[in-house]
Order: C-alpha cells, then structure tokens, then sequence
C-alpha cells in the first residue's frame, strides 16, 4: 500500500508499537482502526486533570462522558443531515481528466461546469479529497479493498 500511494499513506511508527500486545490478547490485526489510543483518550486525560477530582475518577469521567453526550444529541443540528462543503471553486469540464469525463457521460451527468469540493461533509462522516478508504473486504481472509479519493464534484446544485 505504501508503495502505490506514498504520498497519501504515513507509515508511523509509534502506530505499531502497541500491535504486537494486541495480537497476544485478541489475534490477528485484521479488522483494527489506526487512530492512536492516546490520541483517542486525550479528552478523558485533559478531563481528569480540569476536575480536580481524584478520589473516583472513572465515575467521574464516565458520568461528564454521558453528559456531554446527551448534550450533543439534544442538539437540533445533530439530526439535519445536510451536505456540508467546505473550499469549493468552480472548474470547467475541459480541467477534468479524461477518466472522470467518460465517467460522468456514461453516467449521463456531463456539464459545462462542475463546483469541485476539496472537503465533504455527508451524513456526519467527512471525505477528504485524495484520501483513501476501505470499500470492502474480500474471501475469507478478509483482504481489504481500498479505493482513493480523487476528486469530489457538486452536481446540478444538490
């Protein structure tokens, strides 16, 4: 994967530290995400140190946990599912590759002018463009398929 996608793909080495421990306790790495465990519980750090409160520490930040979330799924906006694009410009049909072109004429979708999108926030979850995915995971052995992210275009205004 490194080698076909060099500059979308970082090899951190600090990432696969704690792996040789987790396949002792659980198996084989085949389903496990990349974000950093630290980096997943600096919220729950930076909370225990702001409240001062060390005598049950776990009831505490279990109990702001669910707080906080019940807070942001109390808000009305949590449930609009609305496109959100962030650093659009308007591009001409004659900027695209040829790939993309024949896509969209195949798909029937071709226009004069596309609004092409560097960021896309759908249904809470935020593409990226040149970022690379998961799509599936293939046979038995559960091979991964990846897909790269190359352009995002807006679409007769919707």
């Amino acid at each position: 994967m490194l080698d076909k996608l060099p500059d979308n793909i970082t090899a951190k080495v600090h990432f696969i530290t704690h792996y040789p421990e987790l396949i002792k306790r659980n198996g084989s790495a085949r389903n496990y995400w990349c974000q950093r465990f630290e980096g997943k519980h600096l919220y729950f750090k930076k909370l225990a140190i702001r409240s001062s409160n060390f005598k049950n520490v776990s009831f505490t930040l279990a109990k702001r946990r669910q707080l906080r979330l019940g807070l942001l799924l109390s808000y009305e906006k949590f449930y609009r599912l609305v496109d959100q694009t962030i650093s659009t410009k308007s591009i001409k049909s004659s900027q695209l590759p040829i790939e993309i072109k024949l896509l969209l004429a195949e798909k029937q979708m071709d226009s004069l002018e596309y609004i092409e999108c560097q960021t896309l926030i759908h249904n809470h979850v935020k593409y990226i463009r040149n970022s690379v995915f998961t799509t599936a995971l293939h046979h038995g052995e559960e091979i991964p398929e990846f897909v790269l992210l190359r352009f995002i275009l807006k679409l007769n205004d919707t």
